[in-house]
């Protein structure tokens, strides 16, 4: 089993939590949000944020449901060909 799994959630937490990491020794006037001034606590969003979007990356998707055959289909095709879902 895995637990780092590495996709666009991942890389884009990483850098958003290694923006903040740098705002925070930089400080205030490192992130730059246009018309708004500077936030003293803006370094610890990022990081917030960049945990989350981590966090999301690790989650795994629910798997497809299977046909009697074995197949994978997708419940929402399932659905448009006029058949039942079946729910567990």
């Amino acid at each position: 089993m895995r637990f780092f799994r590495l996709n666009s959630f991942t890389i884009i937490g990483l850098i958003l939590a290694a923006i903040g990491i740098y705002g925070k020794f930089k400080g205030p006037g490192f992130q730059y949000d246009a018309g708004l001034p500077a936030e003293h606590l803006e370094w610890l969003y990022y990081i917030i944020v960049g945990i989350l979007m981590i966090v999301n990356g690790m989650v795994l998707p629910r798997p497809i449901a299977e046909s009697n055959e074995g197949e994978a289909v997708d419940p929402s095709a399932r659905a448009q060909a006029g058949q039942p879902i079946r729910t567990k």
